[in-house]
């Protein structure tokens, strides 16, 4: 097949495409005879090596089409909501029971934190306030079993280690809703791009 004849045929598979998109491609495999008529190659040996002008038409018809589709938006919200359905299916399937057990195990590690300073402090405030508690509550004194003061110190101890674990937890609470906001900032980027 010569140039003429391979440029015709292509012409006419391109039907149905605009006349700029047609005659780009064109021009495309033009420039292909061109350069490999300048390299010695025969019209015939270029023709055979660029394929059948009708498998090239219909690739630039489905890869076009495609695009302009993607450019109109009924493309763009077709493509978002599979995009949407797609991550909320994984998100139900494989995100949400993970996600759920981090939440409950930082809520547990909450409760004990909070429950060990509150705790700490009790001990500490028991030993000044243990003569008034005696008048509303009957109970046995504690200095038989261990010195006030140990109880005293030992209620700093615990509450220090509280709040320490208090100060743990803030910042442990911040990195995972650090890590809620990217990832749902990745997965929005997902659905809109």
């Amino acid at each position: 097949m010569t140039q003429k004849q391979y440029i015709n045929a292509l012409k006419r598979e391109l039907r149905g495409l605009s006349t700029e998109d047609r005659q780009t491609i064109m021009d495309d495999y033009r420039e292909h005879f061109l350069r490999g008529l300048e390299t010695g190659q025969s019209e015939m040996a270029i023709a055979e090596a660029l394929g059948s002008p009708a498998e090239i038409a219909e690739e630039a018809k489905e890869e076009l089409g495609t695009e302009k589709f993607r450019e109109t938006p009924a493309g763009n919200v077709v493509r978002m909501s599979m995009s949407g359905i797609s991550l909320l299916l994984f998100n139900a399937i494989v995100v949400v029971g993970p996600y759920a057990g981090l939440v409950g195990g930082l809520a547990g590690l909450w409760a004990g934190a909070v429950s060990i300073l509150v705790s700490g402090i009790g001990a500490t405030l028991f030993v000044p306030l243990e003569p008034i508690l005696r008048i509303w509550l009957p109970m046995d004194t504690i200095a038989g079993v261990m010195p006030r003061i140990a109880v005293f110190f030992g209620g700093i101890a615990i509450a220090a280690l509280g709040a320490l674990a208090c100060i743990g937890m803030i910042y442990l609470t911040r990195w995972f809703i650090i890590a809620t906001v990217k990832y749902a900032r990745m997965t929005w980027r997902i659905v809109t791009s």
